[in-house]
């Protein structure tokens, strides 16, 4: 032990040294403007028919890509009463589409109808208060989880991130801001084909599956993210009170009042109205030819 004794002591000094060294050469190069690292000479943008913006940036620094797909929409497009759909929109992303994460779309349709139905009519009436009949709620509770369990026998459970996963991706994921909702994930530079379809069609062709039982989780979240934690529910109180008015006072995830009601056919009309192609980026950085990439 007393042989490291001295190195230990030396430790902190070096520590300053190198940081100092650092600190010095970034001054020195990054001051020079010819060797400044100019990106918006290096990215190529392309605009589609559809409105839809593509950003590529060439950087073959290993055989991968990473891709990012923005949608400029967030908490601030919601409607008064329907706050936290962008960020249950989100959530139902990942759920799948018409031809990912299903074993029979036309079957499983059916249900997912019935579902609806009995969804918003279970909130209705839910929404009566003390005048809700407890009988209807219970009846349409059942009927509801009885609906659930049968479409769940159709669903293949995180379709969307096995395919990914299984080709190689890392750091899937996404965010809901005020002003924009993210996904991104990183992959082989060789699957920027199996990304465009995937995310093609997740744009296109969403299927809400779980919804009501997603509601709950992010209900959940909500309690355990905000409600539990005390910094953030004085900065949810603080936005709330400075913004009489504005979008801002409203919280990213949510009203618990807002959020319990939300319905399907609502957050099927944000994502047709604001997830479309025109409002929409694309970012794609890495091992790429972007002639090649805009091509295919």
């Amino acid at each position: 032990m007393n042989d490291r004794t001295p190195f230990k002591k030396k430790r902190p000094l070096n520590i300053l040294l190198a940081a100092f060294s650092l600190l010095a050469l970034l001054f020195v190069f990054g001051s020079s403007p010819s060797l400044a690292y100019d990106l918006e000479k290096k990215v190529v943008k392309h605009e589609l028919e559809n409105g839809l913006v593509v950003l590529i940036l060439e950087r073959r620094i290993n055989p991968t890509v990473s891709l990012y797909l923005r949608h400029k929409v967030g908490a601030l497009q919601e409607d008064e009463g329907s706050t936290g759909a962008a960020h249950l929109l989100e959530h139902m992303l990942f759920k799948g589409t018409k031809t990912i994460g299903t074993k029979n779309y036309r079957q499983e349709k059916r249900i997912l109808d019935q579902i609806r139905k009995t969804g918003n009519a279970l909130d209705l009436e839910r929404l009566k208060g003390e005048r809700a009949d407890r009988g209807t709620i219970e009846r349409l509770s059942e009927k509801l989880r009885h609906l659930q369990s049968q479409a769940k026998g159709l669903t293949i459970e995180n379709e969307i991130d096995r395919l990914y996963t299984e080709n190689g991706g890392v750091d899937l994921n996404a965010s809901t801001g005020q002003d924009v909702t993210t996904y991104h994930v990183s992959l082989p530079a060789n699957k920027v084909e199996l990304w465009a379809r995937i995310e093609s069609d997740r744009m296109m062709n969403p299927v809400f599956r779980e919804f009501y039982s997603e509601r709950d989780v992010v209900m959940e979240e909500r309690k355990q993210t905000v409600e539990a934690t005390p910094k953030r529910k004085l900065m949810e109180l603080l936005l709330a009170t400075a913004f009489k008015a504005h979008p801002y006072r409203r919280p990213i995830i949510g009203w618990p009042s807002d959020m319990q009601v939300l319905s399907m056919d609502y957050i099927e009309w944000f994502s047709r109205t604001y997830h479309a192609p025109n409002n929409t980026v694309i970012s794609v950085v890495g091992d790429v030819d972007p002639v090649k990439t805009l091509a295919s």
